[in-house]
């Protein structure tokens, strides 16, 4: 291996890097496999803007379903899309479908439930990423040590 205190420590950040995505991917992935059944949403939904700037807005919505004749609730943020201004965000909740919405809950435990069921692509791949570039640079010192001169 090779020496050098620099690269030493930037082995050691890029290792950290990849334990942080690594473990974000996992988390994100756990909470996608555990919600394994649906069902429907059984009143209207209660939408609500939140203000994280002052021209960063989300939406979120508060839901209710039906498991075994009792009534869960449910939250579900849409942190993705973001509108400038709160009139912009309200806007959006008034031409939303108002058809039914599938809701998808863990079947042990329906108090963890979401209205978006999607795989953690870009936290995967990332992960993925930067494992293979550690795996390269270790490799690369590994290399350049063995055949300096």
């Amino acid at each position: 291996m090779h020496k050098n205190i620099f690269w030493q420590a930037f082995l050691a950040i890029l290792f950290c890097a990849n334990i942080g995505y690594s473990g974000m991917a996992l988390y994100h992935y756990y909470s996608y496999q555990r919600l394994t059944n649906q069902t429907f949403v059984i009143s209207s939904m209660n939408w609500n803007v939140i203000q994280h700037a002052e021209d960063d807005f989300t939406l979120e919505a508060k839901y209710k379903f039906p498991i075994h004749e009792k009534t869960y609730e449910g939250t579900t943020a849409w942190p993705k899309e973001h509108y400038l201004n709160q009139w912009a965000a309200e806007e959006r909740t008034k031409h939303t479908p108002s058809g039914k919405w599938k809701v998808w809950y863990d079947q042990s435990n329906p108090n963890h439930s979401s209205l978006e069921k999607q795989f953690p692509y870009k936290e995967s791949i990332s992960a993925a990423i930067l494992w293979a570039l550690f795996l390269y640079f270790l490799w690369l010192g590994y290399y350049v040590t063995k055949y300096k001169t």
